[in-house]
Protein backbone atom coordinates (compact mmCIF):
# COMPACT_ATOMS: atom_id res chain seq x y z
CA UNK A 1 0.00 0.00 0.00
CA UNK A 2 1.64 3.36 -1.61
CA UNK A 3 -0.51 5.52 -0.66
CA UNK A 4 -3.19 6.24 1.56
CA UNK A 5 -5.87 9.01 2.33
CA UNK A 6 -6.52 10.45 5.80
CA UNK A 7 -10.43 10.66 6.55
CA UNK A 8 -11.51 13.04 8.99
CA UNK A 9 -13.90 11.39 11.44
CA UNK A 10 -17.74 12.56 10.20
CA UNK A 11 -19.65 15.18 12.55
CA UNK A 12 -22.71 13.91 13.83
CA UNK A 13 -24.76 15.40 11.25
CA UNK A 14 -23.46 13.10 8.84
CA UNK A 15 -25.58 10.50 7.33
CA UNK A 16 -24.66 6.97 7.45
CA UNK A 17 -26.10 4.49 4.80
CA UNK A 18 -24.57 0.58 5.00
CA UNK A 19 -24.33 -1.21 1.97
CA UNK A 20 -23.19 -4.58 2.75
CA UNK A 21 -19.03 -3.69 2.74
CA UNK A 22 -19.46 -0.46 1.55
CA UNK A 23 -20.46 2.51 4.09
CA UNK A 24 -21.73 5.88 2.68
CA UNK A 25 -21.02 8.65 4.64
CA UNK A 26 -22.50 12.06 3.60
CA UNK A 27 -22.01 15.41 5.06
CA UNK A 28 -21.87 19.11 4.52
CA UNK A 29 -18.34 19.70 5.01
CA UNK A 30 -16.70 16.91 3.38
CA UNK A 31 -19.86 15.81 0.82
CA UNK A 32 -20.18 11.82 -0.18
CA UNK A 33 -17.39 9.43 0.51
CA UNK A 34 -17.75 5.85 0.64
CA UNK A 35 -15.28 3.22 2.64
CA UNK A 36 -14.91 -0.05 1.86
CA UNK A 37 -13.81 -3.25 3.76
CA UNK A 38 -11.40 -5.45 1.34
CA UNK A 39 -9.46 -8.92 3.46
CA UNK A 40 -9.77 -6.49 6.92
CA UNK A 41 -8.26 -3.41 5.10
CA UNK A 42 -10.18 -0.21 4.55
CA UNK A 43 -10.21 2.12 1.49
CA UNK A 44 -12.05 4.82 0.84
CA UNK A 45 -13.44 7.51 -2.31
CA UNK A 46 -15.00 10.84 -2.28
CA UNK A 47 -17.66 10.32 -4.74
CA UNK A 48 -17.87 14.24 -5.54
CA UNK A 49 -13.94 14.46 -6.34
CA UNK A 50 -11.66 13.04 -9.35
CA UNK A 51 -10.59 10.80 -9.61
CA UNK A 52 -13.00 8.26 -8.04
CA UNK A 53 -10.62 5.49 -7.28
CA UNK A 54 -10.30 3.56 -4.25
CA UNK A 55 -7.62 4.45 -2.06
CA UNK A 56 -6.23 3.18 1.32
CA UNK A 57 -7.12 4.56 4.24
CA UNK A 58 -4.41 5.50 6.47
CA UNK A 59 -3.71 3.93 9.83
CA UNK A 60 -4.54 7.48 12.10
CA UNK A 61 -7.40 7.88 10.61
CA UNK A 62 -8.52 4.02 11.32
CA UNK A 63 -7.26 4.89 14.73
CA UNK A 64 -9.17 8.15 15.14
CA UNK A 65 -12.78 6.15 14.09
CA UNK A 66 -12.09 4.01 16.71
CA UNK A 67 -10.96 6.19 19.80
CA UNK A 68 -13.37 8.59 19.09
CA UNK A 69 -16.17 6.03 19.28
CA UNK A 70 -17.74 6.94 15.81
CA UNK A 71 -20.10 5.13 13.83
CA UNK A 72 -18.03 4.11 11.20
CA UNK A 73 -15.46 2.65 13.86
CA UNK A 74 -18.33 0.46 14.90
CA UNK A 75 -18.95 -0.41 10.91
CA UNK A 76 -14.83 -1.23 10.59
CA UNK A 77 -15.32 -3.36 13.44
CA UNK A 78 -18.27 -5.71 12.27
CA UNK A 79 -16.38 -5.84 9.11
CA UNK A 80 -13.40 -7.55 10.89
CA UNK A 81 -11.02 -4.53 10.77
CA UNK A 82 -7.93 -4.89 12.81
CA UNK A 83 -5.97 -1.41 13.26
CA UNK A 84 -2.60 -3.72 14.28
CA UNK A 85 -2.70 -5.25 10.89
CA UNK A 86 -3.08 -1.76 9.51
CA UNK A 87 -0.09 -0.37 10.71
CA UNK A 88 2.07 -3.21 10.01
CA UNK A 89 1.42 -3.51 6.51
CA UNK A 90 1.63 0.73 6.55
CA UNK A 91 5.16 0.02 8.30
CA UNK A 92 6.15 -2.73 5.88
CA UNK A 93 5.38 -0.90 2.68
CA UNK A 94 7.02 2.66 3.98
CA UNK A 95 9.90 3.56 0.63
CA UNK A 96 13.04 3.60 2.73
CA UNK A 97 11.38 2.76 6.08
CA UNK A 98 13.55 0.10 7.47
CA UNK A 99 12.08 -0.06 11.06
CA UNK A 100 8.56 -2.40 12.09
Amino acid sequence: MSESVNVPVPPPTATLEERGAVLRVTSPQDGALELRVDDGFVFARYLSREPQRWTSVSPASISAFFAQNSPVGTFLRQQGVSLLQQLLVDCSSAPGDTTV
